[in-house]
């Protein structure tokens, strides 16, 4: 059976469909998704059945199988179960000195709390943060009112705050990517001075929940690459236009991050700082926490830092080498905590795509070309792999497809519809340049 969840006292163990809690009094040796034995008593604590004094087996790990959950929100009251079911619920969390519980809306009898929860799940949370509680049922404490749970995962579902930024892009820049009204997301940019002119310098959409940038898109060339040092300017960023996002819903990365629930993790760049070595003023913008994401160490200092090198060269043999960057979020069961505690999401896959323009150029259509990338962290978070590869490459229509959004939406205006899309299409394996 696998680990479904860990407490402070032991663990929940599960097959997908059959769930019990392995009580050990101590905190456990093992992780979710463990592969365990065990055996010990069959015993039963408020009603619900579980395995005290336990001799457990650790024989692998994998991917732990959740069921989908039953949504007990509505029924908060009136829920109970025998068995530990897997369920969901949303609720406004509640502190009163060191104890945090759930307060579902119009539940009178019962309020929700975390069987013996981690550190890990605490985290973060703050009175009056509406969230997702997700674990397994674990009876009810009927002297302090409470329906306990072994806690999987709490998610922030409160709506996500607005209005400091554009729903929408309002340049024409290439590099830039889709913007849609609809989505969560809101846009911002930089300009800074290079060589007494005022240029772009990036832009990019926050994402509030997830407190990241889901891309960062710049152009890329000789200038403003620049030469000199690293200014390890580590601050908020106070200087975006249209609008300014508060600190309190930006990272605080000024040490880097606290381990959340997955060890240490890297700020990593999404533009790099050797990329904007051309001013000071452009360095450290590349230093806001805007421009971080958590990257395990043996990525960004392996094969995600061989890219950027290997873009960088690609941008000095080029006119200008548009260039956007970004992170996927879906799925992410993963976290750091930044220096003021706040949850930040590490991605599950990390991308890059370049558009290249270089006049009078043979290959690809009217001078431009282009050329993606995709990593999914599944696999490259503990990959010794640190070569950048043909094999790696996409096209940018293949890495639209995986992402659910358009990339360079402005390169139609440039060279029209049909070459767009055939710069798009075509694979940069078949193209010797890049290589």
């Amino acid at each position: 059976v696998y680990v479904g969840a860990v407490t402070s006292k032991g663990f929940m163990a599960t097959d997908g469909t059959n769930h019990i809690y392995v009580y050990q009094n101590a905190t456990p040796s093992v992780s979710v998704g463990d592969i365990v034995t065990f055996s010990g008593t069959k015993d039963t604590y408020y009603g619900m059945p579980e395995i005290t004094e336990p001799k457990v087996t650790k024989t692998g790990s994998g991917t732990t199988p959740y069921p989908t959950p039953k949504d007990i929100t509505s029924t908060f009251d009136s829920y109970d179960n025998t068995v530990g079911e897997y369920i969901v619920f949303s609720a406004t969390v509640v502190k009163s000195g060191n104890y945090t519980n759930f307060q579902v809306a119009g539940a009178t009898k019962y309020t929700g709390a975390l069987s013996s929860g981690t550190n890990a799940l605490y985290n973060g949370l703050n009175a009056g943060d509406k969230v997702n509680v997700y674990g397994y049922f674990n009876g009810h404490n009927t002297n302090s009112n409470l329906l306990n749970v072994v806690g999987v995962k709490i998610e922030n579902a409160g709506a996500a705050p607005s209005g400091y930024g554009a729903k929408t892009a309002t340049a024409k820049w290439l590099e830039l990517p889709e913007t849609k009204a609809d989505d969560e997301w809101e846009w911002f940019y930089h300009t800074a001075s290079l060589n007494n002119k005022n240029v772009r310098n990036y832009s990019f959409e926050w994402n509030y929940g997830d407190r990241v940038s889901m891309w960062v898109a710049y152009p890329l060339y000789t200038a403003i690459i620049g030469k000199g040092s690293r200014s390890e300017a580590w601050n908020y960023d106070r200087t975006s236009k249209p609008g300014v996002i508060p600190d309190a819903l930006q990272q605080n990365v000024s040490k880097g991050y606290k381990s959340g629930n997955n060890g240490s993790y890297d700020r990593g760049h999404q533009l790099p700082s050797a990329d904007r070595l051309g001013s000071t003023a452009l360095n450290e913008s590349t230093f806001y926490g805007v421009n971080m994401t958590p990257q395990k160490n043996k990525f960004n200092a392996g094969l995600w830092a061989n890219l950027e090198s290997k873009v960088r060269g690609w941008a000095t043999s080029s006119d200008t080498l548009y260039v956007v960057t970004g992170c996927v979020t879906e799925g992410a069961k993963y976290y750091v905590l930044d220096q003021s505690d706040h949850k930040v999401t590490a991605p599950t896959a990390y991308f890059k795509a370049v558009l290249r323009y270089k006049a009078g150029a043979t290959i690809g259509s009217q001078g431009y070309v282009a050329a993606a990338f995709y990593y999914d962290m599944a696999k490259y978070d503990t990959s010794s792999e640190s070569s950048v590869t043909k094999a790696q490459s996409m096209s940018v229509s293949e890495l639209e497809a995986k992402l659910g959004y358009k990339l360079f939406v402005n390169l139609a205006d440039k060279v029209g519809s049909t070459d767009a899309q055939k710069i798009k299409d075509q694979k940069p394996a078949d193209v010797s340049w890049w290589w």
